[in-house]
């Protein structure tokens, strides 16, 4: 049976950003693709053309033709001339995806290490950073061993890893090092115990560097994760921002429900297995 032309829904002023932020041809890009992804323009369908696109997103037909290209780089469609640009058929799995939870920090250093493979990309000393200063806690313009690493899963790029250590102690290891073992394990291997880690989880856009590396288009939606390990003397040992595509990782919690002072509340169980209620 042929496939199906998915029909425009009309001029919509509203769905586009027109201030100074992402391009409008990145927006309609995520537009579309969350559309495919989310089974509303399924598989094998034809998607709207340029001229319809550019009534429906009120953008010109050159804005429309390049949000449709990154989704043929993306591999989502394809486009062919005289039949349109259709959408195109996804594995019945779906691509692998890395399942860690969202406070087991040594476990997610097991899984990656176990399950993806790392590649350095750049390994050098340079002078820290006001960003890397304060997460290190040391002078500005004190030396420090920034490294740059992308780890790839089933011969996909998975996520983009940027680590700062101090310099004392990223002279204990070599650049090759970074490429077989996790930097936790080397620290570990060198004499560096660490014993706390503070993390944050937000979300974020590839910019060109990112996007290029983790074969996305610019301004993709990553999750981002800043974590500060510090060693048993409290010293921050290693400061590391993680971009994640979140096709290829996702951040699993256990929650359950407990009685709290102000009544029924959700918390994570406790390693006894009881529900955590917090500070008494």
């Amino acid at each position: 049976m042929p496939s199906k032309a998915v029909n425009s829904a009309g001029a919509q002023s509203g769905l586009l950003d027109r201030g100074p932020g992402m391009p409008l041809y990145q927006q309609m890009f995520m537009i579309l693709r969350n559309r495919i992804e989310s089974g509303e323009i399924p598989a094998g369908a034809i998607l709207p053309g340029e001229l319809e696109l550019s009534a429906e997103f009120d953008v010109s037909r050159i804005t429309c033709r390049r949000a449709l290209n990154d989704l043929a780089d993306a591999g989502l469609v394809a486009r062919q001339r005289g039949v349109g640009t259709r959408v195109l058929e996804r594995g019945p799995a779906g691509s692998p995806i890395v399942h860690v939870p969202i406070d087991g920090w040594r476990e997610n250093v097991s899984v990656m290490s176990e399950t993806t493979q790392a590649v350095v990309l750049d390994f050098e000393y340079v002078a820290a950073s006001p960003e890397v200063s304060e997460a290190l806690e040391v002078d500005r313009d004190t030396v420090v061993q920034r490294a740059v690493r992308v780890r790839w899963l089933s011969a996909e790029p998975m996520s983009y890893l940027l680590t700062f250590v101090p310099e004392d102690i990223g002279r204990r290891y070599a650049r090759e090092d970074l490429g077989d073992m996790p930097l936790i394990r080397l620290m570990e291997n060198a004499g560096v115990t660490v014993e706390s880690v503070w993390q944050s989880i937000s979300a974020t856009l590839a910019d060109p560097e990112i996007a290029f590396a983790l074969q996305v288009s610019r301004g993709s939606p990553l999750i981002e994760v800043r974590r500060i390990a510090r060693d048993s003397h409290g010293r921050p040992v290693e400061y590391i921002r993680i971009y994640y595509r979140p096709d290829r990782y996702r951040l699993e919690m256990v929650m359950e429900r407990a009685e709290g002072q102000d009544g029924m509340t959700w918390s994570q169980p406790s390693p006894s297995g009881r529900a955590d209620e917090g500070p008494k």
